[in-house]
């Protein structure tokens, strides 16, 4: 079969009707009709490392398709910042621009004041946090000196707000420890109502 050169008309050859490439390929550009595949051997078994790299810290390597406007489906930029569905890099290591579908989530890796941070600021919507599944609750829980305790629960079926207690049984229901005191503090002059629905 033909074969393609590298720079210098000698080297590597590149079989263009079948075959395997054998050490490296360079070009300016290089486009491939049909399926490409790309593997590395190492001395034992077939597997090992694949490279797609960006030359500089501002390039950026983009996947995506033909079809009008999905050319950068995904770009990870040469500062090790990775974008899904946005071709706008504002800085974090992940950046995506639209639903994300998981199972679990964890944040953290190690850091010493991880958190998650919603921000609604830009296009001036609303936050929500919601479980979508039907009559299924949310609960909020922390680590109190290695033990999960669930001081805030929200019922779904009763949309009930529990404290302290995962069964509310009314609307805002609170449960402390024997001898906890509830305390309600506003500025000065401040008034707190209590009022029934019915006489």
């Amino acid at each position: 079969p033909a074969n393609l050169v590298t720079a210098g008309g000698t080297g590597v050859f590149l079989p263009l009707a079948g075959g395997i490439l054998t050490g490296g390929l360079t070009g300016t550009t290089a486009t491939f009709n049909g399926n490409v595949f790309s593997e590395t051997y190492r001395s034992s078994r077939a597997d090992g490392d694949v490279y797609i790299q960006s030359a500089t810290a501002s390039d950026f390597v983009a996947i995506g398709t033909q079809v009008s406007g999905q050319s950068n489906l995904m770009r990870i930029i040469g500062n090790g910042n990775v974008l899904i569905g946005t071709t706008s890099d504002t800085g974090q290591k992940l950046q995506v621009s639209g639903d994300i579908y998981t199972g679990n989530l964890k944040l953290g890796n190690g850091e010493t004041n991880a958190s998650i941070q919603l921000d609604g600021e830009f296009g001036g919507g609303d936050l929500t946090i919601q479980n979508l599944g039907s009559d299924q609750d949310i609960y909020f829980k922390v680590n109190d000196a290695g033990t999960s305790n669930t001081p805030l629960s929200i019922i779904g079926a009763t949309s009930n707000v529990g404290v302290g207690t995962l069964s509310p049984s009314a609307t805002l229901h609170v449960i402390g420890n024997a001898g906890a005191t509830t305390t309600i503090e506003g500025s000065t002059q401040s008034t707190l109502n209590l009022k029934t629905t019915s006489p």
